[in-house]
């Protein structure tokens, strides 16, 4: 599941304004990270004020960015861009440049976006759908055949009203669809609703299914303001919520059975330590059983430095546990670390767009990596743009798929004020050197057939970071025939199939022993390898030990 997040409402929007203006400050320069910037990208008719980059989202070899200022369709119509990956090249190409049918000033469309297979959901909040500024989003569909993207339907909620900001924020997995709308009037002013869609693939037909609300809302909490959909469960924010004091914030996790058909409110989180205007919940990831929720103005590290907690569920009690909390290692006042959150796998980047490293409010992103020798996830890389300046905001928005990261700068000064980029970066992770040794000693060693050999692999503390699936195997004639994948132990892989462990997340390979009885006679090389692609081998060989039987 690909998760993006969004910018706070307006209203928290303005505080940050004055805080700005107000505020003045001298930080050091940490270090820059070595993730590599692969490209950055403007839109190919960029221009002043555009804001490309509002939105971003992808999936597999496609990137869909808004522009929501854009005045092709009026002033701040808004638009939306498709890039394609060159798989040959890994270089990305704009594709197609997405307008609304019925586009008109102030709709804002490319506010919000969501990508899933060949359709692309597209939010235009302030849209006159129904009502004044009620708002719509947009759905384009991809023809392979002809290559192009064309619109083929336009969503409407059924209860809406005037200033409902319908399609703020988008989550689209599978055939769900997950639209907030943060504005929306039902226990008072701007309680906020989020509305479910279901796409039928053989009619193509779009379906409202529900309307999700709090069971404890209240005016100005602004549920629906970012959402993050996860199989049959879905994350909402409601950041203005006042449980843990003024506009402290909360999360609400809503069960989709399908049995009944229905959509459940399962769960609210909290922060543990939530306080006064954290706004908890204005940015949302989920994938699985764990949950990435941004809290931009809590003050750990000064004033709205910023965190973000993981929330992970326990199949045994049935409960979700917040696990951690997450700080940048060099946060400092005013750097809302946590504007935007987004996971793949056990890779998570967190952006901090207040951060000063190339002048004020130049903005970072951060990536953290699960450890699960600690279970903890640990800061591993810091983001960092070869072309940063201030008030360039990078992190405005930002979206992880596999081993490649998308953040954007919607305020960038590439082409004039405003006019926006996006940066992609790739995340994949070199292969560590690990230390194998037999018995305690280094190959090759004569051992009898019948002996237990114990093998170590040692990795230092900073490869503690792997991306990928490991195992050791045994080779004979160059054949490999035992592989080891912790920790379901030694298996025959005939032509290399190896048994995955944890369905392909991360093992733990640190430090263990692996202990074969009665080694077959003949010559093994025992090799320490890793799948780069979790889909089949690729063979890369970090280390090896020969032992010989007798």
């Amino acid at each position: 599941m690909l998760s993006s997040s969004h910018s706070a409402p307006v209203l928290r929007m303005a505080l940050i304004l004055v805080i700005v203006i107000c505020l003045s400050m001298l930080v050091a320069v940490p270090a820059r990270g070595d993730q590599n910037q692969d490209a950055k990208i403007i839109a190919s008719d960029a221009a002043a004020m555009d804001e490309f980059g509002s939105a971003v989202t992808l999936w597999g070899g496609v990137a869909l960015v808004g522009s929501k200022h854009d005045d092709d369709n009026g002033y701040n119509s808004g638009s939306a861009y498709v890039l394609r990956q060159d798989p040959a090249t890994g270089s990305w190409t704009e594709e197609a440049k997405l307008l609304p049918a019925d586009g008109s000033d102030s709709d804002f469309f490319g506010f919000s976006a969501a990508l899933c297979g060949n359709i692309a959901l597209i939010g235009a909040p302030w849209d006159d759908g129904d009502w004044e500024d009620s708002g719509s989003v947009y759905v384009f569909g991809y023809d392979p055949v002809s290559g192009t993207w064309n619109q083929e339907t336009k969503l409407l909620p059924t209860d809406d009203g005037p200033g409902d900001a319908f399609g703020f924020s988008i989550a689209f997995d599978g055939e769900v669809a997950l639209i907030g709308t943060p504005y929306y009037y039902d226990a008072g002013l701007d309680t906020g609703a989020t509305f479910v869609f279901r796409y039928d693939p053989g009619s193509g037909t779009w379906t409202e299914e529900a309307m999700l609300i709090p069971s404890d809302g209240a005016g100005s909490e602004f549920f629906g303001d970012a959402v993050a959909l996860s199989g049959n469960r879905a994350l909402i924010g409601a950041p203005a919520d006042d449980d843990n004091g003024y506009w402290s914030g909360s999360v609400y996790l809503f069960e989709y059975d399908p049995g009944s058909s229905t959509w459940t409110e399962i769960d609210k989180f909290l922060a543990s330590d939530g306080g006064m205007a954290d706004w908890f919940g204005d940015s949302v990831a989920l994938e699985g059983d764990t949950a990435l929720i941004g809290a931009s103005s809590t003050d750990d590290s000064g004033f709205a430095s910023g965190s973000a907690y993981v929330f992970e569920y326990d199949s045994t009690s049935g409960a979700w546990i917040e696990e951690q909390k997450l700080l940048a290692s060099d946060g400092a006042e005013n750097y809302a670390f946590g504007q935007a959150v987004t996971l793949s796998g056990h890779n998570a980047v967190i952006t901090s767009i207040g951060d000063y490293v190339d002048g004020p409010y130049s903005g970072s992103a951060y990536l953290f990596v699960y450890d699960p020798a600690s279970g903890e996830w640990l800061e591993d890389d810091k983001f960092l743009v070869t072309d940063g300046r201030s008030w360039k905001r990078f992190g405005t928005a930002a979206v992880l798929s596999g081993e490649t990261a998308l953040i954007a700068a919607q305020f960038d000064r590439e082409i004039g004020p405003a006019s926006g980029s996006i940066y992609f970066f790739d995340i994949t992770v070199d292969p560590p050197e690990p230390d194998i040794k037999v018995d305690g000693q280094d190959g090759p060693l004569t051992i009898p057939s019948t002996q237990t050999v114990s093998m170590t692999v040692s990795l230092d503390p900073g490869d503690q970071r792997m991306a990928h699936d490991w195992w050791v195997a045994g080779v004979q004639d160059n054949t490999f025939l035992y592989c080891w994948t912790h920790p379901v132990g030694w298996q025959y892989c005939a032509n290399w199939k190896p048994v995955r462990a944890y369905n392909g997340k991360l093992l733990a390979i640190s430090d263990f022993l692996i202990s074969q009885s009665a080694i077959p006679v003949g010559s093994w090389k025992f090799v320490f390898a890793v799948d780069e692609l979790n889909n089949g081998y690729e063979g890369t060989y970090l280390d090896s030990i020969h032992v010989t039987s007798q």
